[in-house]
Order: C-alpha cells, then sequence, then structure tokens
C-alpha cells in the first residue's frame, strides 16, 4: 500500500512538473518572449545567363562558383554549371551581414563549346531581404547577373 502511494505521488508529480514547464516556457513574465537561441541566417540567390561576348550565343556547361568574399570557408559557397541555355541559378544560406560575393566562371569542357577565358565578378546585396520570419530568419535576396565570357585566342 505504501508503495503504490509512493508511485502515485511520484507520477503526479511529473505530471505537475511537466505542465509547469511547458507553460512556462515560451514566455516570461507578463507576456515578455524568452530569449531565443539560433544563429540569423538569409538566402542570397544569384541568377543569370552567360553568353559569348563574340556570338552573344549561350555557353553551357560554364562552371559558376559562388563564395562569400574575404572568407575562406567552402561553407559559405555554392557552385553549379549552365544548363543547355546558358542559365545558372546558386543559393548560399549564410549570416545576413555577408552580403558581398565573389563569382567566377570557368570552362571546364574544353572546346566541347569553343574555349572560353575565365573572368571573375563580384556581387553585393543590399541589406533589404523579403520573406522574413521576424526571428532568426531575415529572408532572401536575389540579383539577376548575365555575363559575356571572351573566346580565348
Amino acid at each position: 500500500m505504501k508503495n503504490a502511494f509512493f508511485k502515485f505521488t511520484n507520477k503526479l508529480i511529473f505530471v505537475f512538473l511537466a505542465l509547469l514547464g511547458f507553460a512556462t516556457s515560451c514566455e516570461k513574465g507578463l507576456g515578455e518572449v524568452a530569449d531565443a537561441y539560433g544563429t540569423p541566417m538569409a538566402d542570397f540567390i544569384t541568377k543569370g545567363t552567360v553568353k559569348s561576348a563574340k556570338t552573344n550565343q549561350t555557353i553551357s556547361n560554364i562552371r559558376v562558383i559562388m563564395s562569400a568574399k574575404n572568407v575562406n570557408c567552402i561553407c559559405y559557397s555554392d557552385t553549379t554549371f549552365t544548363n543547355a541555355s546558358g542559365i545558372f541559378e546558386l543559393k548560399v544560406k549564410t549570416d545576413p551581414t555577408m552580403n558581398v560575393y565573389s563569382l567566377k566562371f570557368e570552362d571546364t569542357d574544353g572546346a566541347n563549346n569553343g574555349i572560353v577565358v575565365s573572368k571573375d565578378s563580384t556581387i553585393t546585396f543590399s541589406d533589404k531581404f523579403s520573406g522574413g520570419d521576424g526571428n532568426w530568419y531575415s529572408g532572401k535576396q536575389e540579383k539577376t547577373i548575365n555575363i559575356q565570357l571572351d573566346s580565348e585566342k
């Protein structure tokens, strides 16, 4: 009998503490929101088309690398290839204050599409984001850049 009483009391205390924890975890006093822990994030999206400077034709299979400027970390970069229409899209999800990126365009298929000279460019995003959640996700920014690559001589 004594053992059953202690089991019941332990379960009752457990339920009470669980409810108390859930009831107070989202607010702290007078409706003030509790501290949130995390990292601010934003999406930086770059789209565009790669064309030949000589013929103005689109170029497929060009490697496009977008990486945060002055940061030696692969975690702030994205790589893709242009499709058959010369179109590419890159997306980097990172700290919203990292708004300057380098773009590198490289010919990887040799003479298949004509040999073109690699090109470096820089793209700077503003501090205006759309679609943020008001918490840690600041939203996204999109930029379109059209690049013309010179043929190798």
